[in-house]
């Protein structure tokens, strides 16, 4: 149990009702955390309360929460470069393996008609989505994606989507212990 501290001015109170279970939060849990270490990063969920300061969300609204959110306030912020945000680590959700977690109200979205599952999956679609881009695939080509998990089989729809001819998926078959 771990007390929830009052809200910031632009904080969000979250129920959770959805976390994905990601390959990287197995690897910490079984390398890295000692004891217990707030993991899970997919997270769709409902706005319970609202700091002062939040706009655009009120109480009971559906949302997704992005793993980790840009400060706003830093020079590559005020730039416009909030992918490169020198305080982006202080800024990561705490954790969605949670019954209630705070975050940032910039770092929610409306999760609209989709379900809570659904919505879980929206930070592993984001994955998927940047490296089809990355990727620049030739319409007719030929692409060979590298893991049949969630994220592998995402890319490679949307390499179709995006006009691959041909999409190779290859990986170890699920039948044997995966880490």
């Amino acid at each position: 149990e771990v007390e929830l501290r009052p809200l910031a001015p632009d904080e969000a109170l979250v129920r959770v009702r959805a976390c994905g279970v990601c390959g990287w939060d197995v690897i910490v849990a079984r390398t890295v955390a000692r004891d217990w270490s707030p993991i899970g990063h997919e997270i769709a969920g409902t706005v319970e309360a609202l700091g002062s300061a939040v706009r655009g969300f009120q109480v009971g609204d559906p949302v997704v929460v992005e793993n980790s959110t840009f400060c706003g306030v830093c020079a590559q912020c005020k730039r416009g470069n909030v992918v490169h945000c020198t305080s982006l680590d202080g800024h990561r959700s705490p954790g969605g393996f949670a019954d209630f977690i705070i975050v940032r109200y910039t770092g929610l979205y409306p999760l609209g008609a989709l379900s809570f599952r659904a919505g879980a999956l929206a930070e592993p679609l984001t994955v998927a989505i940047d490296m089809v881009e990355a990727a620049e695939i030739p319409l007719s080509g030929h692409v060979a994606v590298f893991g049949p998990g969630p994220i592998g089989l995402m890319i490679a729809r949307l390499a179709l989507a995006k006009g691959a001819a041909r999409v190779y998926l290859t990986g170890h078959a699920h039948s044997g212990a995966r880490w």
